[in-house]
C-alpha cells in the first residue's frame, strides 16, 4: 500500500493527525531536521503513525545553524513591529487594510478626539 504524504506542512497538529488517522493507518511527513520534532510529533512518530522524512544527517548541520540564527533574530524582534509590518512598510499600498485610506482616516479621527 502507498503511504500518503502530509505536505507541504512540516508540523502536524494533533487535530490533523486525528483526522488523518480516521482514513489512513500511517502517513509520511517532511521535516528539515528530524531531531527538532515537537513532542506531539515525536509521539506520532514513535507510535508508527508518522514516518519522518528529512535531510541526511550530514546535510542537517548547515540548516541547523540557519535555523538557530533565524530563531535568534526572532527573539530580537519580540515586542517590535513584527515581520509583516516591516515587510508592508516597504511596499506602500500592498496592505489591503490601507489601500483605500480607511486606516489613515480612522487614525486621524482618533487623534482629533479629546482625551
Amino acid at each position: 500500500m502507498t503511504k500518503p504524504i502530509y505536505f507541504p506542512h512540516t508540523y502536524m497538529p494533533p487535530e490533523a493527525a486525528a483526522a488523518i488517522r480516521s482514513v489512513f493507518t500511517a502517513v509520511a511527513g517532511y521535516q528539515p531536521v528530524a531531531a527538532r520534532l515537537s513532542s506531539d510529533m515525536r509521539e506520532l512518530a514513535e507510535s508508527g503513525f508518522l514516518e519522518i522524512v528529512s535531510l541526511a544527517p550530514e546535510d542537517e548541520e548547515p540548516l541547523h545553524r540557519v535555523l538557530q540564527e533565524f530563531e535568534r533574530w526572532g527573539r530580537l524582534q519580540q515586542g517590535g513591529a513584527g515581520l509583516l509590518s516591516v515587510f508592508l512598510s516597504n511596499r506602500p499600498g500592498s496592505d489591503p487594510l490601507t489601500v483605500d485610506g480607511t486606516a489613515a482616516r480612522i487614525a486621524s479621527e482618533i487623534r482629533r478626539q479629546p482625551g
